[in-house]
């Protein structure tokens, strides 16, 4: 009963900081993708500077940088904080390219008709680019989203109550390593189950109201 109940809050919490992680990292992506794309060089000279960092560091260095160094020059965060803030910002570093690349993938004559009518920029992105670049976006992104749930395990080393920590916690005092560990294992399949089926069912329903082939 034990085992149950706490992998269970522990799913909830679970969900909860991952659902958190996505959705910041899908702003910082797209923000940084578009930034990639920008006539400014400096603009993409920053964000590529910061995608560099990131990506070449450890995702724990990066959260243990937030957790304990950040308290020295007076920011204190709790660990939840931490984990989505840490996450997101490696999320986004990752996710940027990702938009990048689909935005580019877009034929260059779709942008070119909307200058040629004078369409503002913003408009073209929003109305024109962005639609069709979601179906190219959303199978690599189905992908980050899939790692970010997995990756929210790596919390539990600064304490944060999530279904990796409660696993270890319950193994800690009960000693039943092989049926704990088989019960985390399981809903982590089943909640990336759960984004795969989830993405694939919205790339087909944007395939459809676009009219391109499945």
């Amino acid at each position: 009963m034990r085992i149950s109940t706490d992998l269970f809050w522990a799913t909830l919490s679970t969900i909860e900081l991952s659902v958190l992680c996505i959705v910041l990292s899908s702003f910082l992506s797209l923000i940084g993708g578009l930034a990639l794309l920008s006539p400014n060089r400096y603009l993409r000279a920053f964000v590529r500077v910061y995608i560099e960092i990131i990506r070449g560091t450890s995702l724990v260095v990066q959260l243990f940088w937030l957790y304990f160094v950040l308290p020295e020059f007076g920011i204190i965060l709790d660990g939840f904080t931490v984990g989505v803030i840490g996450l997101s910002i490696n999320g986004g570093a990752y996710g940027a390219d990702v938009f990048r690349a689909a935005f580019q993938a877009v034929p260059k004559g779709q942008s070119e008709a909307a200058y040629a009518l004078s369409m503002p920029r913003r408009m073209t992105i929003f109305t024109i680019l962005a639609p069709q670049a979601l179906v190219r976006l959303i199978p690599p992104w189905a992908n980050a989203m899939i790692d970010m749930l997995k990756g929210s395990s790596i919390f539990s080393m600064i304490g944060i109550y999530e279904l990796t920590f409660a696993g270890t916690q319950l193994n800690a005092s009960l000693l039943q390593p092989f049926k704990i560990f088989l019960i985390v294992a399981a809903i982590y399949l089943v909640l990336s189950q759960v984004i795969a089926r989830s993405m694939f069912a919205l790339e087909r329903a944007t395939r459809n109201s676009l009219g391109l082939p499945r």
